[in-house]
């Protein structure tokens, strides 16, 4: 389920980024027409565009509320958090926004909606991305916290969010409204998440002992680097 974190680390180190989607308008047809992911694209545009008080609002409101949303929108609440130098917070949303993709993209009967969730990770800061390196002991307190979360949160949104991420959806199948299922049946659901839970976080754990010491000295080295830019940047914005 989990890319390798020493493959995923020598990414962030050596400077080979995730490729990111172009942005492109696809026409939505058949089944996918259903599909309403108004409120995050206004979510995530909020947080692109908005205003410092309105993005702070926004912040509060999807914390209130995180049900209400595709968790696709949790990857720019942890990028909104780590800016405001909120990093525990930062990593327990990417962390929470992870758990979340996994289990639609498994709900999802698209199997290449998976590489969306390498797409969503590869946007965020590289420096948000290897701070959870910096003290493992907190980052496995945090994904306890973030399995807990998602076990206690339910799920209000669309299942069908990540279905538009997928091949099928541009396929004659998607135009004809003769498209299969997007997602498994419903009474599969609870089994599903449990199983995607223990799954990812054993995959997690597992990931982390990969780490050789060689690589968690990289790592330090980079994030010193890293927020060495930051400050210099911030810095000079003053």
């Amino acid at each position: 389920m989990i890319k390798s974190l020493s493959l995923v680390v020598c990414s962030l180190l050596f400077g080979a980024a995730f490729a990111a989607a172009e942005e492109r308008v696809v026409p939505l047809k058949g089944v996918y027409k259903e599909i309403d992911t108004t409120r995050e694209m206004q979510a995530i545009s909020m947080f692109m565009k908005g205003t410092d008080e309105q993005k702070e609002q926004l912040a509060k409101s999807i914390q209130e509320h995180p049900e209400r949303y595709a968790p696709a929108v949790f990857f720019h609440l942890s990028r909104y958090l780590f800016e405001q130098d909120e990093e525990d917070d930062a990593i327990f949303w990417l962390y929470a926004a992870r758990i979340r993709t996994w289990y639609d993209v498994k709900r999802c009967t698209d199997r290449s909606v998976g590489d969306s969730v390498e797409v969503l990770n590869g946007q965020l800061p590289p420096l948000l991305r290897l701070i959870q390196f910096e003290d493992l002991a907190n980052a496995k307190r945090l994904m306890k916290k973030a399995i807990a979360w998602d076990r206690k949160i339910p799920h209000e949104y669309d299942a069908r969010w990540i279905a538009l991420h997928g091949i099928r959806a541009s396929l004659p199948a998607a135009a004809s409204g003769k498209e299969s299922a997007l997602t498994v049946p419903e009474e599969q659901w609870k089994d599903l998440a449990e199983t995607n839970r223990k799954e990812y976080h054993k995959d997690w754990l597992e990931s982390l002992q990969t780490l050789e010491p060689e690589q968690m000295t990289q790592i330090e080295a980079k994030i010193k680097e890293l927020r060495a830019k930051a400050e210099a940047a911030e810095a000079s914005d003053e």
